[in-house]
């Protein structure tokens, strides 16, 4: 038996604080790593879809052996939640 999964998830509901953003170590200016943060923040919530732990799944594909393929989105068919979204791929 051979099965696919995809999975494609989103950035957290939530953006990180200035302060989440890591800034190397060599920058002493208070002003610089100011701004450092402010431009690697979006970068650094967007990341949070690659997080387990930050991150959200919006959908799951799945496809068994020679069988049409199957996919559960978060917001339609009654999924109103990430919760729900697995609850409905573990029942299959």
């Amino acid at each position: 038996m051979r099965v696919f999964i995809d999975i494609e998830t989103l950035p957290g509901p939530e953006k990180p604080a200035l302060e989440e953003v890591k800034v190397p170590s060599n920058y002493k200016d208070p002003a610089k790593i100011r701004a450092y943060q402010e431009e690697k923040l979006e970068e650094v919530y967007r990341a949070q879809a690659l997080d387990s732990m930050k991150g959200q799944i919006l959908a799951i594909g799945k496809a068994v052996d020679d069988e049409p393929a199957g996919c559960h989105i978060q917001g339609l068919d009654g999924i109103h939640s990430e919760r729900d979204l697995l609850n409905r791929f573990y029942e299959e």
